[in-house]
């Protein structure tokens, strides 16, 4: 007896439809799992938007991409990059995009196609824009009415930009990734108005308190001096005056402290916030100070600020109370996302003034304490009767970079 091998019947069409649109879901599911996986476990939102910018490139088979986020000055600052040379990327010049072809989609907060990315490349001058390519697509983050970013995708074939399902999940990812960006901005602008507060308080503890004090002590002295002045030894004397200068720098150096605490670090870029400094150093040590500075207005997160403020700062005062200076010079120089501060006067320097200045030889590790918190470099020479040279080297990505016209030159 033979037995018969049943015959599998072939699929209809409308089997055939399911299945792969069941597989189009599946596959939908994954990559919206991926990106909230992201938004879960990725610790700040530069990781994110770098997680999600691989995420969407592989999931278009985009040749390269680019993530933005949009500024308080509707500017475009790139976040990250795949796909493109190293020179190209260097090129991270934040600029408008009120012409731009991104604008539109930030203003309508709408998915939006373009098939000559060219056009945008001649417009903007950034070249970090695949114009190359044939197809743009612009994905805008967006949350309660508020554009907050856009991801550029760029690809080689048309034919993934014209597949709605292909288009509805990236509406459906843009807007997930606009509530993660407006929940971390939020969270950000909680912890800054925290660190605000705090700083506010002990400025207003440290004024009604120790302030005070010192106010008293300083009047006393003068007054002590004033009516004994001329009848004391002159060993005496001579303390006495040592006593009230020691009370005046103390003042001083509060009254400075006391600057720095109310001193507001957000919306302040690094520019004008160190002229201020060098200002606040002329008039409080008679000294000539200089800022001088080779970029356009430098907005770099709040952290990163404060801590170059404050080696600024530390460096001042060392010149201030030690180095018996005529001049000093402050330099800001950018050139892409590395940056160089440089502190210098002319005083008499360092070599054999280590032991007699035990609080400069303090400020001197508290400055490269600073610049290790920023991962960067902090170079201190100086030569006897040559001055003192502080040299921070760092990089950070800034979050916004105004072109001046000699950056351009």
């Amino acid at each position: 007896m033979i037995l018969s091998v049943p015959q599998k019947s072939m699929p209809s069409k409308t089997e055939v439809k399911n299945s792969a649109r069941l597989a189009q879901r599946a596959a939908a599911l994954e990559i919206l799992y991926d990106v909230v996986d992201g938004i879960n476990r990725c610790p700040d939102l530069d990781s994110l938007l770098n997680h999600s910018l691989r995420v969407l490139k592989e999931m278009v088979g985009a040749r390269s991409a680019t993530v933005r986020t949009l500024n308080s000055k509707g500017e475009m600052c790139l976040v990250a990059s795949l796909g493109f040379d190293e020179d190209d990327v260097a090129t991270r010049i934040t600029l408008p995009v009120e012409n731009c072809f991104c604008n539109q989609a930030l203003s309508r907060g709408e998915l939006l196609c373009k098939s000559d990315p060219e056009s945008c490349s001649l417009l903007t001058g950034d070249a970090v824009l695949d114009a190359s390519s044939s197809q743009m697509i612009v994905l805008p983050l967006y949350y309660q009415g508020a554009t907050l970013g856009v991801f550029n995708l760029f690809l080689d074939d048309e034919g993934m930009a014209k597949r709605e399902d292909v288009l509805d999940l990236l509406r459906r990812i843009g807007h997930q990734l606009g509530v993660a960006v407006a929940n971390a901005r939020q969270v950000e602008e909680l912890q800054q108005h925290t660190i605000r507060n705090t700083r506010a308080s002990l400025a207003h503890e440290l004024h009604d308190s120790l302030a005070q004090t010192l106010a008293s002590l300083r009047f006393q002295v003068q007054a002590l001096q004033e009516t004994v002045g001329g009848t004391l030894p002159v060993l005496v004397d001579r303390q006495l005056n040592q006593i009230g200068d020691g009370v005046e720098q103390a003042h001083t150096e509060l009254r400075t402290l006391l600057a720095h605490f109310r001193a507001p670090m957000d919306g302040n870029e690094l520019v004008s916030s160190i002229q201020q400094v060098v200002d606040r150093f002329n008039q409080d040590s008679g000294i000539n100070g200089i800022f001088q500075k080779e970029c356009g207005q430098v907005l770099l997160p709040d952290e990163v600020q404060r801590q170059v403020l404050r080696i600024v700062q530390e460096a001042l005062t060392n010149v201030r109370k030690h180095a018996n200076a005529r001049t000093a010079r402050v330099l800001l120089r950018a050139v892409g996302n590395h940056y160089t501060v440089l502190i210098e006067d002319d005083g008499q320097g360092l070599v054999g003034h280590r032991s007699k200045h035990e609080g400069e030889q303090l400020g001197l590790e508290i400055m490269h304490e600073r610049a290790r918190a920023l991962e960067g470099e902090l170079r201190v020479e100086s030569e006897r009767s040559e001055g003192t040279r502080v040299e921070l080297s760092f990089q950070c990505q800034s979050v916004i970079r105004s072109v001046d016209v000699k950056d351009v030159e």
